[in-house]
């Protein structure tokens, strides 16, 4: 299995060991444990803890539960706060013949802490249920505090329908853009049977994909969809049978239960019927420039007459840059429009490649890729 077990680069992975406590040591002892990858423990934790509720004392959205699968040769890692239930299946290393036979609960900020001391793999043993676990430091157990809690308020036991294969998602450049959303609907990706769109004050991004299941996710959620599925070999998605509809999604490591939401409205792209292809690594220049110099306004401006001009937008002078083209159909002459460069980096990356175009209207300045499209409303002039 490989170190990387998941895709975690939307998550901090600080919590990765640190330190060489214990070196190559023999467990020293009879007693019943389990061994466990110290990096694959850690990344299951740093996406268990973005289940703890920020406010709050429930302990169970600060837990995770572990215990050894029924085959004995390997252990089910859990983290729930009752809307969204996550499992994840992580090797035993050197399976024991007499492995702890029940669930280990632990506050998830503690086992983070406890993974910086441990080295390649942390060890856990446990006589019996009525004695304090420990871990292995240094060659020495050392007793951590349990969680008393109902193993099976980690599991979400409703019977799933219709399970289909799919393609993971293609998240990655969204999940940026949604988190940064001020209003309730800018922060959710909404995933059709058609595509993915997702919604930016006055813009709107849709990337093609196909999914059996209309469905919405949080930024957050979408991160853990995105780390559990980037490197899966296979995909499921289902919806449970209940009061309380969930979507899941499966790979043969995790399995994912998320509260389904059915998006209220997605917007579609209407593009006009020309396109003009051009320099993408111009776009790309003059985006830093807005960015990046303090001078800049925040602003760029398009024109098309006669050909296509870029203007960034100082304090100090307008500087114009004439951007070589393609053209296709009956290009319609643009006056100068102004956009807000934040607005058009966003909506810009998820769609970088061979072929962008663009094309526009009075109001709206559309890009094209295949990797999707774009609408973004300019600025008003008033």
């Amino acid at each position: 299995m490989s170190e990387d077990l998941f895709d975690l680069e939307s998550v901090d992975i600080s919590a990765l060991p640190s330190t060489s406590l214990q070196g190559d040591l023999e467990i020293p002892t009879e007693d019943p444990y389990l061994s466990i990858s110290s990096s694959h423990l850690s990344q299951f934790l740093q996406l268990a803890s973005k289940f703890s509720y920020k406010s709050g004392l429930d302990p169970v959205s600060k837990s995770v539960s572990i215990s050894v699968s029924p085959s004995k040769d390997s252990v089910i890692c859990r983290a729930t706060n009752f809307d969204s239930y996550l499992e994840v299946e992580l090797p035993l290393n050197k399976p024991s013949n007499t492995p702890i036979d029940h669930a280990l609960i632990f506050y998830t900020s503690t086992l983070m802490k406890l993974i910086k001391l441990s080295d390649d793999f942390i060890t856990f043993s446990q006589k019996d249920s009525t004695q304090l676990p420990a871990i292995l430091v240094m060659g020495e157990w050392v007793p951590v505090e349990p969680v008393t809690l109902d193993p099976n308020l980690f599991i979400n036991q409703d019977p799933v329908v219709n399970e289909q294969g799919v393609e993971p998602p293609p998240l990655k450049d969204l999940i940026s853009i949604a988190s940064s959303g001020v209003s309730p609907k800018d922060r959710m990706i909404s995933v059709t049977k058609t595509g993915i769109v997702l919604t930016h004050l006055f813009s709107v991004i849709q990337l093609p994909y196909t999914s059996p299941i209309t469905y919405s996710l949080t930024s957050t959620e979408a991160g853990i969809v995105k780390a559990l599925t980037a490197n899966a070999q296979s995909l499921t998605i289902s919806l449970t049978e209940s009061d309380l509809p969930r979507l899941v999604f499966k790979t043969p490591l995790a399995k994912l239960c998320l509260i389904h939401r059915v998006p209220e409205q997605v917007p579609e792209i209407d593009l006009p019927r020309f396109s003009v292809s051009f320099n993408v690594s111009a776009l790309t220049q003059i985006l830093r420039l807005s960015e990046n110099l303090p001078s800049s306004t925040g602003n760029i401006q398009f024109k098309y007459d006669n050909g296509l001009f870029i203007t960034f937008l100082s304090k100090l002078a307008q500087t114009q840059f004439p951007i070589q083209t393609e053209c296709l159909g009956n290009v319609v002459p643009l006056n100068s429009s102004t956009i807000q460069s934040k607005v058009l980096a966003m909506m810009f990356k998820p769609l970088v490649s061979e072929g962008l175009s663009l094309t526009w209207n009075n109001t709206t300045l559309y890009l094209t890729s295949s990797s999707g499209k774009a609408q973004i409303l300019f600025e008003s002039e008033n």
